[in-house]
């Protein structure tokens, strides 16, 4: 080793020059260090801490910081490499980067999905709206006839003494016009000889509600007497103005039909009905009537003829015509359910319904011959009958059907 101020050779070891006597100083070596703190491996400088060369405890640290640290010099169990840092930012940015694009692509499937899930719903519904759409075709819901339809169309109400009625025509859809008028002959005074009371109207009945197989109840919707008519004396007869008697404090009235016992109805409507349209010794009425419940008034139809209830046929010739409308208008729902069973009578058709079997049994050109399985196998109903029998069950289904046997 040399003299660091002579540079003279010395023996290692020695703690002074043997030629100029100045005291030799060891140069800092890696051993002696007992701690060194990389902050940058770039940097050219270290830091150190608790450095002791030989027994110095104080070191020239402008000198130490001018040496250099070898490139190849590892570094420290501890210390962070630049390298790595940005190792682990790009690593951490491709992570971010593939979240990204992982979300994106999830959110395009979400939206694909949604888009599709519209779409079916879209076609669903349309499929489901065509098929309702054909299904109300198919089963649309007909409105059933009023009874206004069937019944007779002129009604009156009087009881034949005393030159007085009430008159009405109704209409299909309840709609009626009618007029009233009493004679009194004896009613005289200064320039006339008689009085007469007289009303022209027009009004409605709602459509009417089934109570039983031979009764419907309606109500008066509006009634408007004719306010033309005023007092006055023509030909010596006087003319006052009335209001139709029979509908007057008119709120609910009942429609009877053909065949309703006589014991189920009330006794007022009998007393205003039966004298005037009706067999006084039959247990059913064979007229329609109007029932005016707060007044316990009656009209009955005006179809005065002098047939039974019942005539040897119903319908005489169902069996070589088609029938139409007309052949059951003024009918009630029994006698339809009658005329329809009266085809299969004709042949000798034996009825299973005691109340069928008890009526056809009594007329006089009913001969049982046939029962059901035979009946059907033999075939004996033209194309004309089946044609009218199928007519007149859907008559009878339209006006609520008629249950036999009760």
């Amino acid at each position: 080793m040399k003299c660091n101020n002579c540079n003279a050779e010395v023996k290692d070891g020695s703690k002074f020059c043997t030629k100029c006597g100045t005291k030799i100083e060891f140069p800092a070596t890696e051993t002696s260090l007992k701690s060194i703190e990389v902050e940058d491996y770039n940097m050219k400088t270290v830091p150190l801490k608790d450095l002791e060369i030989g027994n110095r405890n104080e070191i020239n640290r402008d000198e130490i910081n001018r040496k250099e640290i070898p490139e190849n010099k590892p570094v420290q169990s501890g210390t962070a490499k630049k390298g790595s840092g940005v190792g682990l930012i790009i690593a951490a940015v491709i992570v971010i980067v593939l979240l990204v694009v992982a979300i994106a692509v999830l959110c395009l499937k979400i939206f694909v999905l949604n888009n599709d899930k519209k779409k079916d719903s879209k076609d669903v519904t349309t499929e489901v709206a065509t098929e309702t759409d054909t299904t109300t075709e198919v089963f649309q819901v007909v409105e059933e006839p009023s009874l206004f339809e069937s019944m007779p169309t002129n009604f009156v109400f009087t009881s034949g003494a005393g030159g007085w009625d009430t008159t009405i025509d109704i209409n299909p859809d309840g709609t009626f016009t009618g007029v009233y008028h009493d004679s009194d002959m004896g009613s005289s005074g200064e320039g006339y000889d008689a009085t007469v009371y007289v009303c022209s109207f027009e009004g409605k009945f709602t459509t009417p509600v089934k109570e039983t197989d031979y009764s419907y109840s309606t109500t008066l919707e509006y009634l408007n007497a004719d306010d033309k008519t005023k007092e006055e004396i023509i030909d010596r007869v006087k003319y006052i103005p009335a209001f139709p008697y029979g509908l007057e404090d008119g709120e609910k009235f009942m429609i009877y039909l053909p065949g309703a016992k006589v014991s189920d109805l009330p006794e007022s409507f009998i007393a205003w009905t039966m004298g005037m349209r009706g067999d006084g010794n039959s247990d059913t009425i064979n007229y329609y009537g109007i029932y005016n419940v707060n007044t316990e008034e009656a009209f009955f139809d005006c179809n005065y003829d002098s047939e039974p209830e019942y005539p040897e046929y119903i319908i005489a010739d169902s069996d070589v015509r088609l029938l139409t409308d007309d052949d059951v208008a003024g009918l009630s729902v029994q006698q339809i359910n009658y005329a329809k069973n009266e085809i299969y009578a004709r042949h000798g058709y034996i009825f299973e319904s005691p109340e069928l079997q008890e009526y056809f049994e009594n007329q006089p050109w009913y001969e049982p011959r046939y029962e059901r399985a035979e009946f059907d196998r033999l075939g004996l109903l033209s194309d004309v009958e089946n044609k009218n029998a199928s007519f007149l069950s859907g008559k009878e289904k339209s006006l609520g059907g008629y249950e036999l046997d009760k």
